[in-house]
């Protein structure tokens, strides 16, 4: 239906559509777009294109912090694991940054356990203990123990500066932490320490994991191998 005044008049499909572009073009850059949480990452990627065409780069998911938008959201290396699951298993140091890789991504936990029996992967994790299904080197509960890692001072810091292909996970629900613009800065300062390593011909070892994908395109959006 279409309103018309105080009312609202029924109206076909090419009316309605025709409609929403007339209105969607006077908007131009005052346009915001918002994308529910189960959306998946080819419609999101579609979204972005649209709205940008119109002129503007206001464009985020439904998050729990409504005054602050998706970390990154018109950035592809912030919505895909650029490492791949299956890249898992090149990694010889991983960090966890505020996920539980078991509850969120449980077929990537079983690749990360994989290569922690069978390939020695050292795992640190910054968030919450939890029981992964395999040991990891607890840095610290809250997103104040990173400066740890920033400066030096905390053994991790030593296996991802030996690591060849050294591999950060964030968890996608930091993004709703009040000190989320902290704790990306603190992982920006990481990777740029290593940046020869981080990135590198065929490695991408910076990840960030979604957790509201929709479950169809989670495994695509993963590139699972």
């Amino acid at each position: 239906m279409i309103r018309k005044g105080d009312t609202f008049v029924n109206a076909n499909w090419g009316d309605a559509l025709q409609k929403v572009a007339s209105e969607m073009k006077a908007a131009g850059s005052g346009i915001k777009a918002i994308a529910g949480q189960l959306a998946d990452a080819e419609t999101l990627v579609s979204l972005k294109d649209l709205v940008n065409a119109l002129g503007s780069e206001n464009v985020t998911v439904d998050n729990r912090r409504q005054d602050t938008p998706a970390h990154g959201a018109d950035f592809r290396s912030n919505y895909l694991l650029n490492s791949t699951i299956a890249g898992i298993e090149q990694a010889d140091a991983l960090l966890l940054i505020g996920t539980n890789p078991r509850h969120e991504a449980a077929v990537m936990n079983a690749r990360i356990r994989k290569s922690f029996v069978y390939n020695g992967l050292n795992v640190g994790l910054v968030g919450a203990p939890v029981d992964l299904t395999y040991d990891y080197d607890h840095i610290g509960a809250d997103t104040s123990s990173l400066e740890a890692l920033v400066s030096g001072k905390h053994a991790f810091s030593a296996q991802l500066a030996a690591a060849k292909n050294p591999m950060i996970i964030i968890g996608s629900g930091v993004t709703d932490l009040p000190d989320s613009e902290y704790v990306f800065s603190a992982v920006s300062k990481i990777v740029d320490q290593h940046k020869d390593k981080f990135f590198q011909d065929n490695w991408n070892g910076y990840n960030v994991l979604q957790r509201v994908s929709a479950i169809g395109d989670f495994f695509r959006l993963f590139q699972i191998q």
